[in-house]
């Protein structure tokens, strides 16, 4: 029995030895290089908030891209974004509330500044659904607003020409985010959390299980989570999972104009919501950032595209018909602005058929979670979002109710 023993202990060294070798060995570092908690694909804002909760809770957390971060192929580039309260659904103005609270932590933890006080103004008459469903709503969650009448809103903001019908709902706590920059802020925390970024790396298969395969052009990676949050990509990356979302990426334009007076209005700009006060088309609008006179407006729609063919729409024929109809509109009501833009630019909703996000499990496998349908109201609540999509990672119970973010949830169309 000693013999077979020491021959038996004989042998697994020379076993261990021959299998572990430097070859071995270098399989066995890449397997671990390549195994993850989580993978968060997709590395916009939402997906960058998302990766950098994970790795602030300890979540060893690889981030993949396609693109190199930050891009402008997406939806999360730009000079700034609008933060605003005035919401019809109550659960979006009360995660917003969180969401400026989240800003503002996170301007202290990167020693920055990201926002800036601008009200909105969302301008309607009697008839205006829009306006007057917030103002309830703001009423119902008991925050500050004020309701101007027709003399008011011409005397606070006499850039703008309404009809003396019209009343003005607005919201002076409201303000705009520095997009640009708050994306960076984000995947700065996040690599400083511990996080891997892995960039121009297009992911081709995700192979679901209780270890989930990651395939892209690049290799393989394992891992225990998968948060899918791929923007307008995201009914290519979901399909081969069995699941057909009703998603819509649509190309929308972004303008600059100049403010021909803005000498006299500096300070005084409100951001705008004009979904309902000019007939079919829901323009809205913001100065810009960095106070140089110029005002962003934009289209709250745009035509349907396939992402990776974002310019391929008949650019020319589309930057002219969107720029008649927002100077048509600027000749009727905000007569200071140049009626034909300084610069413009291009970015993609994903939009959902009810303008809610989906934020939800895959109703097969619990370990992949999809972000996606931010339907272009998405990047003031991205910290709440990362939030909420840790929590589902992390099996807690979640702050907000998920129910008008879930995947199978009954589907109506919005308008505004």
């Amino acid at each position: 029995m000693a013999f077979v023993s020491t021959n038996c202990k004989l042998l697994c060294r020379l076993s261990c030895s021959a299998n572990c070798g430097p070859i071995q060995l270098a399989r066995m570092s890449s397997a671990t290089k390549n195994r993850y908690e989580c993978i968060v694909v997709g590395g916009g804002i939402e997906g960058s908030a998302t990766a950098y909760e994970l790795a602030k809770n300890g979540k060893k957390t690889l981030l993949l891209d396609q693109f190199s971060l930050p891009h402008t192929k997406g939806s999360s580039h730009g000079s700034n974004r609008i933060i605003r309260k005035t919401y019809e659904e109550d659960y979006f103005a009360a995660m917003v509330t969180e969401s400026f609270q989240c800003w503002f932590d996170l301007e202290k933890e990167a020693n920055t500044t990201l926002f800036k006080s601008v009200p909105l103004l969302v301008p309607g008459n009697i008839e205006s659904k829009f306006m007057w469903s917030a103002k309830d709503n703001l009423d119902k969650l008991n925050y500050n607003y004020e309701l101007l009448d027709g003399s008011e809103l011409r005397k606070r903001f006499p850039m703008f020409k309404h009809p003396g019908t019209f009343s003005g709902l607005l919201e002076s706590e409201a303000g705009t985010l520095k997009s640009d920059k708050a994306w960076s802020c984000l995947l700065d925390l996040f690599v400083k959390y511990g996080g891997a970024k892995q960039e121009n790396e297009k992911v081709l298969r995700i192979v679901p299980g209780d270890i989930i395969t990651v395939e892209s052009i690049s290799g393989k990676y394992e891992c225990d989570h998968v948060i899918l949050a791929p923007g307008p990509w995201a009914s290519k990356m979901t399909k081969p999972l069995g699941l057909d979302l009703q998603l819509t990426p649509e190309r929308i334009g972004v303008y600059y104009y100049k403010d021909r007076e803005y000498a006299k209005h500096r300070g005084n700009w409100p951001s705008f919501l004009n979904y309902e006060a000019w007939g079919e088309h829901k323009i809205y609008g913001m100065p810009c950032h960095e106070d140089n006179g110029l005002i962003k407006m934009a289209i709250h729609y745009g035509p349907t595209i396939d992402p990776d063919a974002r310019d391929d729409v008949g650019e020319k024929k589309l930057i002219q018909m969107e720029t008649n109809i927002i100077s048509e509109h600027i000749r009727k009501t905000i007569p200071t602005l140049e009626d034909r833009p300084t610069a413009w630019e291009s970015c993609i909703y994903t939009m959902t058929p009810d303008w809610s996000f989906y934020l939800d499990r895959h109703p097969e496998w619990r370990n992949v979670i999809v972000a996606a349908g931010f339907s272009g109201h998405g990047f003031k609540l991205a910290p709440v979002v990362g939030k909420l999509l840790c929590e589902l990672v992390m099996d807690k119970k979640p702050s907000y109710d998920m129910a008008p973010f879930s995947i199978l949830r009954p589907m109506k169309a919005y308008h505004p």
